[in-house]
């Protein structure tokens, strides 16, 4: 239920942001920054909610990604 827009974009800045189908009974997959070796993390944000929306968010952390960062 509820209505919002869901974009995958570039860097923390939303440049080249491109909007992603969140409709309601979607499920959008984001891998997490060192999954399978790569570093480049996906930036997301969403805008435009409107309605009560439920998000159900599954983190893992890599302690050896986290080391690395600068």
């Amino acid at each position: 239920a509820g209505k919002g827009k869901f974009f995958l974009c570039d860097d923390r800045q939303g440049n080249g942001a491109k909007e992603i189908d969140a409709s309601a009974g979607n499920i959008i997959f984001l891998r997490c920054p060192g999954f399978r070796g790569i570093s480049k993390r996906p930036f997301h944000f969403l805008e435009g909610i409107r309605d009560t929306r439920y998000s159900l968010v599954l983190r893992q952390e890599d302690p050896n990604y986290a080391s690395t960062i600068q």
